[in-house]
C-alpha cells in the first residue's frame, strides 16, 4: 500500500489543495469516520500512522482513508487522486451496461465519482470534535468543499453505508456539523458543543432511535434521557401483555 504519510498545518493543507490536480475524475464526495482507537491520549503522530498502514495491509486493502485528522495537524494518507478504502460501498460509485454499482472497484465498469475519507482522531460516541481537532476538520471539510463545489449534502457519515457503525461517533449529528461548518464559514465563535452529562447510554439511544437529532444542552439530554425510557416502557407493557 502506498501513502504519502505526510503531516501538513491547515495553511499547508491549503497550499497543497489549491494545487492539487485530481484528473478527469474529481472526488464527489466526503465520508467522515472517527478511528475510536487510537484515541486521542493514545495517538503518536508518524508512528500511529504507519501502525494504521500495517493494520490496512494485514485486512489486504489497496488503499485507505486518505486523511486523518489530529490534535498535531493533517495527515495525508492515500493520495486524493485516486479510490480510497474506507467506507464500504462509499468508497465509489461505478455503472455498467445502465447498471449501477458500489464499491472501491468494479471490473469494467465506469467510474461515476468517488469520496474523500476522512478520519478524525478519537472516539466521538460521546462527546464532539474539541480543540485543535475541531478547528482542523471544519477547515478541512470546508476547503475540500470549495475546491470540489460540494454541498453540505454531498458530506456523508461512514455510519450511512455501514448501519451497525456509530461512526464517526454518536455525538457527530448531520445538525450539529451543518451549523459549526456555517459557524467557521461566516467567521463566528465556534463552539465545541455539549458532553453528555447524565446517563451517556440513554442519550446515545436516543440518536440511534432517532428520537432526537441532537443534543447540544443539559435539557436536550434530559429530554432525550425521557423519551427512551418511555419508550422502554412501552416496549415492556407490550412484551407483558
Amino acid at each position: 500500500m502506498e501513502i504519502l504519510g505526510s503531516k501538513l498545518t491547515r495553511s499547508e493543507f491549503s497550499d497543497y489543495l489549491q494545487n492539487k490536480k485530481f484528473g478527469a475524475m474529481a472526488p464527489n464526495s466526503i465520508v467522515l469516520h472517527h478511528t475510536w482507537q487510537p484515541t486521542i491520549k493514545t495517538w503518536e503522530g508518524k508512528k500511529s500512522i504507519d501502525q494504521l498502514k500495517r493494520y490496512y495491509e494485514s485486512k489486504n486493502w489497496p488503499a485507505g482513508p486518505h486523511i486523518f485528522i489530529a490534535e498535531d495537524g493533517i495527515w495525508l494518507f492515500t493520495d486524493m487522486a485516486y479510490i480510497g478504502v474506507h467506507a464500504g460501498n462509499g468508497n465509489a460509485s461505478w455503472k455498467k451496461h445502465g447498471r449501477c454499482y458500489n464499491g472501491y472497484y468494479c471490473r469494467g465498469c465506469h467510474l461515476q465519482g468517488y469520496s474523500i475519507g476522512i478520519e478524525v482522531v478519537g472516539n466521538y460516541d460521546n462527546k464532539v470534535w474539541e480543540g485543535k481537532t475541531l478547528k482542523s476538520a471544519l477547515f478541512c471539510v470546508s476547503k475540500l468543499q470549495k475546491k470540489l463545489n460540494l454541498k453540505d449534502s454531498d458530506v456523508h457519515y461512514h455510519r450511512e453505508f455501514s448501519p451497525n457503525k456509530s461512526c464517526p461517533g454518536n455525538a457527530i449529528s448531520h445538525k450539529w456539523l451543518e451549523k459549526k461548518l456555517s459557524e467557521y464559514k461566516s467567521g463566528q465563535k465556534i463552539t465545541h458543543g455539549y458532553e453528555f452529562q447524565i446517563f451517556p447510554k440513554e442519550a446515545k439511544k436516543a440518536l440511534d432511535l432517532g428520537f432526537v437529532d441532537n443534543i447540544e444542552t443539559e435539557v436536550d439530554e434530559k429530554m432525550a434521557i425521557g423519551l427512551v425510557r418511555v419508550y422502554k416502557k412501552v416496549l415492556s407493557k407490550r412484551k407483558n401483555k
